[in-house]
């Protein structure tokens, strides 16, 4: 019984040990990362939109240290403010950010490298077509 009682500590303990070095890990990620670059384009019915900084008045993610996050982008002037929470998650330097917009579950992959994150979109669907790169950098 002893036995027992002592080898199921030392699992709890060493499970233990495991999840803080995976949160001691994911520590050097959380933050704020503002958008310092965006390529590509948009199409809608047709008609074709490079994608620029000028289009944004600002676009950051925040990672929090509980594995939450919040995804805030405004366009530029009288444009559309977005504001998403979500969870994330990481490994091997793949970030995993899923959040749930108008009921529907989206897992989006972002590379991490040093603080900076590169988040490349390509899909289509209902008349829109969407090809770009986001380049977000951590805020000091």
């Amino acid at each position: 019984m002893k036995k027992t009682l002592a080898l199921s500590i030392v699992a709890v303990l060493l499970f233990a040990c495991m999840f803080s070095l995976v949160a001691c890990n994911n520590s050097e990620i959380v933050g704020v990362y503002e958008m310092t670059d965006i390529s590509g384009s948009m199409t809608y019915n047709g008609t074709t939109t490079q994608l620029t900084r000028d289009l944004y008045e600002y676009y950051t993610i925040e990672f929090k240290k509980d594995g939450t996050a919040i995804v805030k982008a405004k366009g530029s002037g009288a444009g559309q403010y977005i504001e998403t929470e979500g969870t994330w998650s990481e490994e091997d330097g793949v970030i995993k950010l899923k959040s749930t917009q108008g009921g529907l579950t989206v897992v989006e992959e972002m590379k991490w490298d040093n603080g900076v994150i590169t988040y490349t979109n390509r899909q289509s669907a209902n008349g829109v077509s969407v090809n770009m790169t986001i380049v977000l950098t951590k805020k000091a």
